[in-house]
């Protein structure tokens, strides 16, 4: 971790657009040494009443390091360095760390204080770094932009059934205390649930009710909309980066074609907010299993799979860029093996991960390419039967749930990094069913299929760091904001 010195700055609330997402590099930078461009990201909650930091990686190692904050970004080449901030301040941070001229080993951070006021939510915060790298134009390297907005307080939402009990519980991660929303929510059979990127809205998909539920995440889960879907099972739900769209996907009986992709309004300021506002075309026949979906971060590719169980395993890719001639198609579908839970894909949509798991037989992760439908890579052994996957929000690993063998599992998939798709993996004291990455990316959420508690976990060291019991049955979906 690098060192962090801390600045308590007064934060100046702006006009600002309730949709913004809650954090996004942006440009390029400006590669140093090695040809190694430095990286600009975040650790901790931006919420009011806490601090976070902004962090520095990829520099070049025992170099003088300049963090750049201000409201808004730019886009200025000087002197042949990418400036991407409106700067309002520059702090001196003093020397990264990592060894001294290695390139690519230099870390640095710098922690901001937010007031604790709820007038904060949705400012925007950007920041760059410069270091001082003779292999950079002018003796300077530079990161990437990072854009970060205030986002309410931190939420874990854990939704499940337990006998004839519907929880949708609301876990406060800084007390430990968790209320039952699904008296507000009212979901038969809650299976699924998501945040908006700004985390003031949740979706939560229910079975037995057959609908879409869209919810105030800051008022209790207040229900503000309802999206019916006939005779068929919601299974999961992903939202576009942007948070105005939302996509559920379906399953049924055996050959019953309900297998649907639905598209959802849930931009609080649209006059269809809260109503089905289109489907996916192109969906295989008989298909009737889509149990996980995913979306790219730069909002173009949503990937679902087919289960699998009494019919054909496989990944169904599907346009979901609104300025495509091809919007809301299928692009192509592929057939998988063994019993595929979940998928995620990589940021800019080129590669698919997905959980095969196999009924007494090996279980593996398999990535696909977008482009050609092929699986390009199995990564075996990762775990007993995987069903949960989720992709960090920097895109360099994917946590995966194995509920047989009380793992949860984290593959590196930075292709970057010496240690691509290897990986490695903690054991809980429950079956973790269920996974949620913090907006930081250094903790996750997972759930006990078996029981009543929650496990907290560092996704670095892949070690627990707290057990939090949150009441009557295990959840079978997890988000968190």
């Amino acid at each position: 971790m690098p060192r962090i010195r801390t600045l308590h700055v007064s934060l100046v609330p702006l006009a600002l657009t309730a949709l913004a997402s809650a954090q996004t590099n942006y440009g390029t930078g400006t590669a140093g040494t090695g040809g190694i461009t430095p990286r600009a990201w975040f650790r901790g909650s931006a919420s009011p009443g806490s601090s976070f930091a902004v962090e520095l990686d990829r520099a070049l190692g025992g170099s003088p390091a300049f963090v750049v904050i201000g409201l808004a970004p730019t886009s200025v080449v000087a002197a042949g360095v990418e400036v991407l901030v409106q700067p309002v301040f520059s702090v001196f941070v003093g020397l990264t760390g990592g060894g001294a001229g290695v390139a690519g080993a230099g870390t640095a951070g710098f922690a901001i204080h937010v007031p604790n006021s709820s007038s904060f939510v949705g400012l925007p915060i950007h920041s760059q770094w410069l270091a001082v790298d003779p292999g950079g134009p002018q003796g300077i390297s530079a990161s990437d932009g990072l854009e970060l907005h205030i986002e309410p307080p931190p939420l874990v939402l854990a939704a499940g059934t337990a006998g004839s009990l519907d929880r949708v519980y609301a876990l406060d991660p800084t007390t430990g205390i968790a209320a039952d929303w699904n008296g507000a929510i009212g979901a038969d059979n809650p299976v699924a649930v998501e945040f908006t990127p700004n985390g003031e809205i949740c979706i939560v998909g229910a079975a037995l009710s057959h609908d879409f539920v869209i919810a105030d995440a800051l008022n209790n889960g207040t229900v503000l909309g309802s999206v019916g879907v006939g005779s068929a099972l919601p299974n999961d739900v992903a939202i576009t980066p942007d948070g105005r769209r939302a996509y559920g996907v379906t399953g049924g009986p055996q050959g019953s074609n309900l297998g649907l992709i639905i598209e959802i309004d849930v931009d609080p300021s649209s006059p269809t907010f809260g109503t089905q506002i289109g489907n996916v075309t192109g969906i295989p026949t008989g298909i009737s299993q889509l149990e996980g979906v995913g979306i790219s971060a730069d909002g173009r590719t949503l990937a679902a799979v087919n289960l699998g169980l009494g019919q054909a395993a496989l990944i169904v890719l599907v346009d979901v860029d609104p300025s495509s001639a091809t919007f809301n198609t299928v692009l192509r579908s592929a057939p998988l093996t063994g019993f595929t839970a979940d998928v995620r894909l990589n940021r800019d949509g080129s590669l698919a991960y997905v959980s095969s798991a196999g009924l007494g037989g090996p279980s593996s992760m398999l990535v696909v390419d977008t482009a050609s439908g092929l699986v390009v890579a199995t990564i075996p052994a990762i775990g007993d039967f995987p069903t949960d996957v989720e992709m960090s929000p920097r895109g360099d690993y994917v946590l995966v749930g194995c509920p047989n063998s009380d793992e949860a599992v984290r593959i590196d998939v930075d292709p970057a990094s010496p240690g691509y798709l290897s990986f490695q993996s903690v054991v809980l004291p429950g079956q973790p069913f269920a996974i949620a990455i913090a907006p930081d990316g250094y903790t996750a959420w997972c759930s006990d299929q078996g029981g009543s508690d929650l496990y907290e976990i560092d996704t670095t060291a892949m070690t627990v760091l707290r057990t939090v019991p949150i009441g009557t049955g295990g959840a079978d979906a997890l988000a968190v904001r």
